[in-house]
């Protein structure tokens, strides 16, 4: 596989400011050519802008103006989200807690119990690349399981239980639907 763009892997959190992330300007939402379509493609789904309504659905930071965008170093364990200010903070929080196996990682909010088969060690997850496209493994096999209820699979990346899945499935679709708008919106901002 090509080496895919990671300028657009984060387009809105490219520079630390403070510990925050802020929004890159320059960002117009398009995945064409990035790990974000490259997982899509894994996943089975035409629209890269699923796989990341997944990921800022999963580990969304606002940078305090009002836009948020997928946080690469979170860590989800114990009933909490721990967002590490760098990728070496977080191997070392990491660390301390994988050892119960119950935590998740990364953008795509990988859990480490149910798919530490899918990497060599949990740490790995917090390579942004990796976890997108292992996220795009998670939710092809999520959509697949479900071929004729889309909301269902969908929800599945989350939770097998089936309230969950189905609650899941319709929040990460709104806020897809509302980030193609957001991308319309920008599209038709150009051209005018």
């Amino acid at each position: 596989m090509k080496r895919r763009s990671l300028l657009l892997l984060l387009p809105a959190c490219l520079t630390p400011r403070g510990g925050a992330y802020a929004a890159d300007e320059h960002s117009q939402l398009d995945f064409r050519d990035t790990v974000w379509a490259e997982a899509a493609r894994r996943a089975g789904v035409e629209d890269p802008l699923l796989v990341y309504a997944i990921a800022l659905f999963e580990s969304g930071l606002s940078d305090g103006r009002g836009r948020m965008a997928p946080y690469p170093w979170t860590l989800g364990y114990a009933g909490r989200d721990v967002r590490a200010r760098s990728r070496d903070e977080a191997e070392r929080q990491l660390a301390g807690i994988a050892t119960s196996m119950n935590v998740d990682i990364g953008l795509m909010q990988v859990n480490w119990a149910a798919h530490h088969h899918r990497v060599t060690r949990a740490a790995d997850l917090l390579d942004p690349t990796t976890n997108v496209l292992v996220g795009g493994q998670i939710l092809g096999h999520a959509l697949r399981s479900a071929p004729q209820d889309f909301l269902m699979g969908l929800g599945r990346y989350h939770s097998w239980t089936p309230w969950r899945a189905r609650w899941y499935g319709t929040a990460v679709w709104q806020l897809y639907l509302r980030l193609v708008g957001v991308a319309s919106l920008r599209r038709r901002e150009r051209l005018t």
